[in-house]
């Protein structure tokens, strides 16, 4: 080499990691200068590589998590995790795909997966600010609809939410109605008397039920199909108060710090795609929940149609 570090030939030599070690005080000043910048360089790329949980995702696993929710996500310990599940496990697999299910809080399950520790959470619903924290497919998975429960024999009636005024209402922490009035109006009283909070892991649902057959509160809304998978389980009766009119559309979303989220949330679409070529042979999936195809299928084809 020559004494100067000029053309390619030096400068590929100076810039070699492998030659750092080698420096000495008889080197050119241009090649200790160089030397020790690229040592520098070298142990940030370390530092970045053994600090970054980004960089070791394995995109062929997927973490999906968020608290029991059957029918559409059950305990993760069950053998029938919920349709929701099932769904996506049989379209990542068209991918090559592993879907690890784990039950964690709600709350924290969204943080999780919002800071991206945890690559996915089952059961979110889309909206102008969920679309902020979190990478949507664009197959929905279910469809749901909320509806307010009362005690059997209680005649209160759920309108909007002027009406929750003066009733005791069961709350899962973090949860969100999907109507702005409803939403503001737990927030608003989620600190006082009217508002019990829930949080936890396991079968909320069921201690919302329990809850309101022992007059601990008077009403809680819920998705429909939930409450009546949760009620038959218990073998507890509770009343349907009235409903939200909107019919809301439910994904696995993906974190937005996982770099492989948008190769996973392709490969769900896809692989929904397939499955739904021939529609009969999820009709089993279904039923095992208390489900209805057919209804996932209509309200598939009308949520198309306004894309």
């Amino acid at each position: 080499m020559s004494d100067n570090c000029t053309g390619l030939t030096g400068a590929f030599f100076c810039a070699n990691v492998s030659t750092l070690a080698i420096v000495s005080l008889d080197s050119p000043p241009c090649f200790i200068l160089i030397a020790n910048v690229m040592r520098k360089f070298y142990v940030f790329i370390l530092v970045l590589l053994s600090t970054s949980s980004t960089w070791a995702k394995d995109p062929s696993v997927v973490t999906v998590v968020a608290d029991p929710w059957c029918p559409y996500n059950c305990l993760d310990s069950a053998d029938n995790k919920g349709v929701m599940i099932d769904l996506a496990q049989a379209a990542l697999a068209k991918s090559n795909i592993k879907l690890d299910y784990q039950n964690i809080n709600w709350g924290r399950a969204a943080t999780l997966v919002i800071t991206g520790e945890l690559d996915a959470i089952v059961g979110m619903g889309r909206s102008a600010n969920t679309e902020k924290k979190f990478y949507f497919p664009a197959t929905p998975l279910a469809f749901t609809q909320v509806c307010f429960y009362r005690r059997p024999g209680s005649t209160w009636v759920f309108e909007n939410a002027e009406s929750l005024n003066g009733q005791r209402v069961g709350w899962i922490n973090s949860y969100k109605f999907g109507d702005d009035s409803v939403d503001a109006w737990i927030s608003e009283n989620r600190n006082t008397a009217n508002v019990t909070v829930l949080s936890g892991e396991i079968e909320l649902i069921h201690s919302l039920i329990k809850m309101i057959n022992t007059d601990r509160i008077t009403t809680f809304g819920e998705v429909r199909n939930n409450v009546d998978y949760a009620s038959q389980t218990l073998n507890m009766k509770v009343e349907n108060a009235g409903c939200l009119e909107s019919i809301d559309d439910v994904y696995i979303a993906f974190s937005p710090e996982n770099p492989n989220s948008v190769l996973l949330a392709k490969a769900l679409d896809e692989g929904m795609r397939q499955l739904l070529e021939t529609p009969e042979n999820l009709r089993s999936t279904f039923q095992r929940y208390g489900l209805s195809l057919d209804e996932y299928l209509r309200n598939l084809k009308i949520f198309d149609s306004t894309q």
